[in-house]
């Protein structure tokens, strides 16, 4: 039987397991290396990587530079993958509390705008609610409110939760005030 993994996906089971390189646990240890992280994320095992994406999220809390850059990447890259999705989501919401840069703030909010766009709301999504009105821009906010009332039909619960939300942020209230 062909591939019933990952969802919409429909991934095969080797390729539900497989992880692109640069998520492996040597591939990470790599970029920690590169950007000079401190964190030790302590893998082992055939499947350290896991351990190490959950690991990112107490880097992130821990205000390491590298764990926090990585964190971006690995919810920019968007790979299906077994446990991804819960590691995605266990990032997110320590990105919440992280001093993000302003590129690092401009990256995920245009990511989660083109995941919007395309309609791609995996589960981790409504961590990505949480996360969004801290790091979106005023020009995504306003697209994201466009493409809200598009959706207010179809999916009228979704629609109530993201005005809610890219509504009622204390940023969006300076925005209007500046």
């Amino acid at each position: 039987m062909a591939g019933r993994y990952g969802g919409k996906h429909d991934l095969t089971f080797e390729q539900y397991h497989d992880v692109p390189a640069q998520w492996s646990a040597e591939g990470i240890v790599q970029q920690m290396q590169s950007l000079g992280g401190r964190y030790d994320l302590s893998y082992s095992g055939p499947r350290g990587y896991q351990v190490m994406w959950y690991r990112l999220s107490d880097g992130i809390r821990a205000h390491d530079a590298a764990c926090i850059e990585l964190a971006v990447r690995f919810i920019e890259d968007r790979f299906i993958s077994s446990y991804s999705g819960f590691a995605r989501t266990r990032m997110a919401r320590a990105l919440k509390q992280a001093q993000l840069s302003e590129d690092q703030k401009s990256r995920l909010s245009h990511h989660f705008l083109r995941l919007l766009e395309t309609g791609d709301r995996t589960d981790e999504f409504s961590q990505y609610l949480r996360l969004w009105p801290t790091v979106i821009s005023s020009r995504d906010r306003s697209r994201a409110l466009e493409l809200a009332e598009k959706l207010k039909s179809d999916a009228p619960e979704f629609h109530r939760r993201l005005v809610d939300t890219l509504t009622s942020n204390n940023s969006f209230e300076a925005d209007r005030e500046a």
